[in-house]
């Protein structure tokens, strides 16, 4: 229990539970086991999507420029990054980088 205790604590001083409805986040989406395993990936945090919710510890979230097969996802924690608190917050090199219009 300890264990989980120091977890938490450690979760919160990264400000990782700070998340909110309709923020925008980076993510490292994982594609290995799905149909889009060889695609190139360039980054570590290579998604941008909308914050959910969270969900047994881990992130809920929709892409915002989402796979055929892929809308919403759920990753770990520790795979996300807070940009901005909303789409019309979003700075511009982020919308660049990720192709928003």
């Amino acid at each position: 229990m300890k264990e989980l205790a120091d977890v938490k604590e450690l979760q919160n001083k990264d400000n990782l539970l700070d998340l909110k409805k309709g923020n925008i986040i980076t993510i490292h989406l994982d594609l290995k086991k799905t149909a889009h395993a060889f695609e190139k990936q360039r980054r570590q945090f290579n998604e941008i999507a909308t914050f959910i919710r969270y969900e047994h510890g881990n992130v809920v979230c929709e892409l915002l420029k989402p796979y055929q097969d892929i809308k919403i996802v759920e990753v770990p924690i520790y795979y996300t990054n807070i940009v901005a608190n909303s789409i019309e917050t979003l700075k511009e090199k982020y919308k660049r980088t990720f192709k928003l219009s």
